[in-house]
């Protein structure tokens, strides 16, 4: 593969975002052996890419800078003409670093027939009351003027919760409809839980999403007992 070759490659590849620039960069490294041997001239690293910063196809001196400065490319002399070329090391460190940051778990989550079910039946099953008399509002909480969210896992990194206040009420279809998942794909709801046309509370359960599917749910408070876990069900 030409040097050219190997850059047109690599460029036609890149997204916008430095770290998943990296990332690609990294990955192109890796999979051709030799990589950082290919020199590449100044009229090379002026070739045709997407990248944002491109004035009419071309790849601008700025983009060449940051290529540089960020350790990717290397500027180097071949028989007295300057040229440039990858540095493959660099450019693994930077996608292992990338990748050790980048996180592509799920961003959103609407729930199925079934996991819906199943949050009823363990609210239902704790409370020692019938699955269709068990209705279930989550909280809506807040934390140091942040807007009120049903997922406490987008407001607080605390296990506990205790750094947020009970703000509002949502629905049930609320939650059916979906809501956003914190990084790793996590979610935690906490679920108020009446008997149906009773106005008095029954007690609390709370939901935990990880990586975007139900993990286990938990009775009375955040660090309460597990009452169903994935793989075991009811406990």
């Amino acid at each position: 593969m030409s040097g050219l070759k190997f850059l047109d490659d690599m460029l036609a590849t890149l997204p916008r975002r430095r770290k998943d620039r990296a990332a690609i960069v990294g990955s192109v490294c890796r999979s051709i052996p030799g990589a950082d041997d290919f020199p590449l001239s100044a009229r090379q690293i002026f070739s045709n890419c997407p990248e944002p910063r491109c004035v009419g196809g071309k790849v601008t001196a700025n983009v060449l800078s940051s290529l540089v400065t960020n350790g990717l490319v290397q500027e180097i002399d071949v028989g007295g003409v300057p040229s440039f070329r990858w540095h493959k090391d660099a450019a693994i460190e930077a996608a292992l670093a990338a990748a050790s940051d980048y996180d592509d778990s799920p961003k959103h989550f609407v729930p199925t027939q079934v996991e819906c079910e199943t949050l009823r039946r363990a609210a239902a099953h704790y409370l020692d009351i019938k699955p269709y008399a068990a209705v279930l509002q989550p909280g809506l909480r807040w934390s140091g003027g942040s807007r009120p969210a049903m997922n406490i896992a987008l407001i607080s990194d605390d296990p506990t919760g205790k750094d947020t206040d009970l703000a509002d009420f949502g629905t049930w279809a609320q939650f059916r409809k979906g809501f956003d998942l914190a990084k790793g794909g996590r979610a935690v709801i906490d679920f108020y839980v009446y008997r149906h046309r009773s106005p008095d509370l029954q007690g609390n359960v709370v939901l935990f999403i990880e990586n975007g599917q139900f993990d286990h749910i938990r009775s009375v408070e955040l660090t309460g007992p597990v009452i169903w876990r994935a793989g075991v069900g009811f406990l």
